[in-house]
């Protein structure tokens, strides 16, 4: 069987999501400091009126990288061409293969793209030390 896996990782913890499937996973601290209204400006326009406040942004800014992780595919290229609006994810206005599913651990938040259900992931946090 084979074993897919997707990284993701803030200031303070990485994250490791595998399956048995393909797989895309992102994640940001909600105390994250962003200038959200520049990046906005690649999103389409109907998802930038729905974009309010940084915890706003970054619910898009997830879904939109854990998706072109999930496709193999680069933000240069990618993030022009999804739109995340009213709970649907889409690439070229088509709709995009998976739903987006978001979970929170502590004070993050992070969205996976998989055909498998994740609702019910487990955190497993393990020490990692640096010299």
């Amino acid at each position: 069987t084979p074993l897919y896996f997707s990284l993701s990782h803030t200031k303070k913890l990485l994250f490791i999501a595998f399956s048995e499937e393909n797989i895309g996973l992102d994640a940001e601290s909600l105390h994250r400091k962003v200038d959200y209204e520049k990046i906005c400006a690649k999103f389409p326009c109907g998802e930038r009126e729905k974009i309010t406040s940084v915890e706003t942004f970054l619910k898009h800014w997830v879904v939109k990288e854990s998706a072109v992780k999930y496709m193999g595919g680069t933000l240069a290229r990618d993030l022009k061409k999804l739109s995340f609006t009213h709970g649907l994810l889409a690439y070229e206005g088509q709709p995009f293969p998976v739903s987006p599913q978001f979970l929170q651990f502590r004070e993050h938040i992070l969205c996976v793209c998989s055909r498998q259900d994740f609702s019910n992931a487990e955190f497993v946090e393990i020490p990692i030390y640096t010299l």
